[in-house]
């Protein structure tokens, strides 16, 4: 900026050299008056561009130079003829009142770029607090905008019995601060208040000398927001445990009758075998142990869903990738499920393959996959199962028929305990969840979609490395 001044100072200085060279090399073809109106111009032009000091100082150089080099008392500075006073005069206010104007405008230009820089200011801390959505992150925005825009140290206390600091720009003062309350700070220390609905939300803590500084603006915009916090606050809070709320009288509702009713067939098969008044022949007596025996297994299952759905979603879904071959994995799964598969036409595709991939909670995917296809397919129906590793993914896809599902259920059908309403087959309602978690640990997807054919196809992805069994065999 003083470069420019001084450029500017010289740029002037030049003028008036020029000037007085041209008014000296063609004095006889010029008069007086028109020399003066070319000197009054370049005062003119000072007062514009130059500090009052500059500017000034130009017009005495110019006065000088009229008075001594155009008046007829040539290369003198006697004064004989009072009528050019009036030229003086003109030449002296001419530049005194264009200093003047063009200080007054810079002075209130100056003034709009600081308005213009407090309003941006205001606008960003605004942004800044709309985003924000905890208290924590309201009094962080305040107690920086106080220390970028003011140079205020401060800190922010909630209110309340376990008041706390939300936020602090200064180590110093939160040193000084100590565990005290707002009832008993440091002498040189104020609060204000940020009430918002007649309710103190929390205190803005500062020097003494400092408070006067801050604007109400600004009490009432971080009072809002903190405001605004607090119900969102409230809100998640509500949220939340409705949310705890619906699960437990779900997991009520799904205990009560999944556990009830094997329950209630074991007691009384085992009632039935105690009655010492029923002579029971042994075919029936091998039917009541087998049915206590397979209501038993079924209440086991849904212990384990239930047990397995709680510890995989509370952080205990521990990946443990191997070399797995999927093909013996599904076979070990349609083994378990032999009994429920022999109402079903089955058909396998794959190619033998070995994948990177947790074999125990993929096996219990595959599993929950196929009981599920088995439960809901009519009898006599075809269950497709096809394995495959495509774009550095291992990909199972099972596809049954049975009834489609509804459009407006496809997105909720891996929610915990969710089961459509219109099917009556028994079940927890986990099988899907557990699923969804298990692959989503793996970094994989699971979804589901309705086929042409009257059917309904689940397909995982579970991305993972795959070994190369022909590179194995060339080196062997």
């Amino acid at each position: 900026m003083k470069t420019k001044e001084h450029y500017n100072l010289f740029f002037a200085l030049f003028l008036s050299a020029l000037l007085t060279i041209i008014g000296l090399l063609s004095r006889k073809a010029l008069i007086e008056t028109d020399v003066a109106m070319l000197f009054l111009l370049i005062n003119i032009v000072c007062g514009f561009i130059l500090k009052p000091s500059h500017a000034y100082t130009i017009c005495i150089i110019n006065i000088a130079s009229f008075h001594y080099f155009f008046l007829p008392d040539f290369n003198s500075f006697k004064f004989q003829d009072s009528h050019y006073l009036i030229t003086y005069l003109v030449l002296a206010l001419s530049g005194i009142f264009v200093v003047h104007l063009t200080q007054s405008q810079r002075k209130q230009l100056a003034k709009n770029q600081r308005l213009r820089k407090k309003l941006e200011a205001q606008n960003a801390l605004s942004r800044q607090l709309s985003c924000s959505t905890t208290a924590e992150q309201v009094a962080n925005q305040a107690v920086n905008f106080l220390h970028h825009n003011y140079q205020i140290e401060s800190a922010i206390l909630s209110c309340g019995n376990n008041a706390q600091c939300l936020a602090s720009r200064s180590g110093n003062l939160s040193a000084q601060l100590g565990a005290q309350t707002i009832d008993a700070l440091p002498d040189n220390f104020t609060y204000l208040s940020f009430t918002n609905d007649a309710k103190q939300l929390a205190v803005l803590v500062l020097d003494k000398q400092q408070a006067e500084r801050i604007d109400d603006w600004f009490i009432s915009l971080v009072a809002v927001s903190l405001g605004r916090a607090d119900a969102i606050s409230a809100l998640s809070q509500a949220e939340a445990n409705h949310q705890v709320e619906q699960v437990r009288t779900t997991l009520l509702a799904s205990v009560s009758h999944d556990l009830k009713t094997p329950l209630g067939a074991i007691i009384g098969s085992a009632t039935t075998l105690c009655d010492q008044h029923l002579h029971l022949s042994d075919e029936v007596q091998r039917e009541l142990l087998h049915s206590i025996a397979n209501q038993g297994e079924r209440l086991n299952q849904s212990l384990t869903k239930l047990l397995d759905i709680t510890r995989y979603t509370t952080g205990s879904c521990e990946i443990k990738r191997d070399w797995t071959e999927p093909e013996e994995l599904i076979g070990s799964v349609l083994a378990q499920f032999k009994h429920q598969l022999t109402r079903h036409q089955l058909r396998l595709e794959g190619d033998p393959m070995l994948v990177d991939i947790d074999a125990l909670l993929i096996e219990q995917v595959v599993g929950n996959l196929i009981e599920n296809a088995a439960k809901y397919s009519p009898e006599n129906s075809e269950i497709w199962i096809q394995f495959y590793y495509c774009d550095g993914g291992f990909h199972f896809v099972i596809t049954n028929t049975s009834d489609p599902i509804p459009d407006n259920e496809l997105s909720k059908i891996f929610d915990r305990f969710y089961r459509l309403e219109s099917n009556h087959v028994d079940g927890t309602g986990l099988g899907l969840a557990i699923c969804d978690v298990i692959v989503s640990a793996h970094g994989g997807q699971i979804t589901v979609h309705n086929i042409a054919d009257d059917g309904v196809q689940f397909h995982v992805t579970i991305p993972c490395r795959l070994f190369d069994l022909q590179r194995c065999v060339t080196d062997e």
